[in-house]
């Protein structure tokens, strides 16, 4: 990787300005010398290079395993740098995670083949802490949706479709648990009034969208007035239906729950900014996983659009 920021630690001064030559031959960006610990742990902080070459064996207070070990808090990668070690030694090194050694003296393209290495390998690494973080965002801002959601996986290779994911106030509505609700048949939780379940799923696949007078069923047999919105969702090839549910008193207004009259218009603002934060979530973090999000997230936002 060109242009990659690199910092260097290496007490023999010789040896340093040796690597900064090869590395510079490359096209790496050596950012920092540093001959010392200390110097080592600020430059890092200041810098924050793409990677770091750490002499293990530096002559000094903090050598070079401690270097490691405060830095790579940072997400730096570390490349050890090391001659004979002893065995008491190599040990610390390993509980330090390093990405990588080099017995010196290493040879320019064995220098290189191990840091464009381990700069794909920490790429890759840090691209999977993001797609984890965002599912964990979208996953909770998913259930802290002031709005009843539900999404169904419609049949397909011999299924029948079954709940994808429900949020929290959908299993409030329905007292069911996350788990008892996946082996649930949709449609004996989802009860149109005016249409069968089967003929609103079809009705989607085949324009899209609906909207229906419907109750949700709960798990104790009561049964809650509302409107069901649904919105298909193709993604990989697998067709899916998101459903938005919004409860309605005696007066016909919307409710939620135990709480007066509800209005969607009113929260809608509230509803469109948790569900635009999904949105930001998962487009920042890349992958298949997170672009799924971001057509649920979307659909949502488009649901809502047209209250």
């Amino acid at each position: 990787m060109a242009d990659a920021k690199v910092l260097i630690v290496e007490d023999e001064v010789i040896v340093a300005m040796g690597l900064e030559r090869s590395l510079g031959s490359f096209g790496y960006d050596v950012v920092g010398l540093a001959t010392n610990g200390r110097d080592a742990i600020k430059m890092a902080k200041e810098l924050k290079p793409d990677l770091a070459l750490i002499d293990i064996n530096l002559e000094d207070d903090i050598d070079g395993i401690e270097v490691a070990g405060r830095i790579s808090k940072d997400d730096i990668p570390v490349i050890y740098l090391t001659s004979y070690t002893g065995d008491d030694t190599l040990s610390r090194a390993i509980l330090t995670n390093p990405y990588g050694y080099l017995t010196k003296p290493a040879r320019p393209r064995e220098i290189y083949t191990t840091i464009e290495t381990v700069l794909h390998k920490h790429k890759a690494i840090m691209a999977e802490k993001a797609r984890k973080k965002g599912e964990e965002n979208y996953h909770a801002l998913f259930n802290s949706l002031p709005i009843a959601a539900s999404i169904i996986s419609t049949k397909s290779a011999g299924h029948s479709a079954h709940f994808e994911e429900v949020n929290n106030l959908f299993c409030g509505y329905c007292g069911y648990s996350r788990e008892e609700i996946t082996e649930a048949e949709p449609c004996e939780v989802i009860v149109p009034i005016t249409k069968d379940f089967s003929i609103c799923i079809e009705d989607i696949e085949n324009t899209g969208t609906g909207e229906y007078e419907a109750f949700l069923s709960s798990k104790t047999g009561d049964k809650i007035r509302g409107r069901i919105l649904m919105k298909g969702v193709n993604f990989e090839n697998t067709s899916q239906i998101l459903t938005v549910f919004y409860e309605k008193n005696d007066e016909g207004k919307i409710s939620k729950g135990e709480s007066p009259s509800f209005s969607l218009s009113e929260n809608i603002d509230k509803i469109k900014e948790s569900v635009s934060s999904i949105i930001a979530i998962s487009g920042l973090g890349g992958g298949v996983e997170m672009e799924e999000i971001y057509r649920y997230a979307e659909s949502i936002d488009e649901i809502l659009s047209e209250k």
